[in-house]
């Protein structure tokens, strides 16, 4: 499974609600909400595994952020 889709399955919207009152400046709709104890696993967990897979993933997924954004 995908880190991002780990992040997603862990998703709170009352977290995600409540971060982005604290940070007006960020569109709401670009915060996951994942609680900080539930963020902390899943980095333990990602250390554990083979994290070069992690790394790959992240590479692309900047690699397609910037891209969707017209970044060049």
């Amino acid at each position: 499974m995908l880190v991002r889709d780990q992040l997603f399955a862990l998703q709170d919207r009352g977290y995600q609600k409540f971060s982005s009152a604290l940070i007006p400046t960020i569109d709401a709709n670009t915060i996951i909400g994942v609680r900080i104890p539930l963020l902390r696993k899943l980095a333990k967990e990602i250390a554990k595994e083979n994290h070069y897979n992690f790394y790959k993933q992240r590479k692309a997924f900047i690699l397609k952020s910037y891209c969707s954004k017209g970044w060049s």
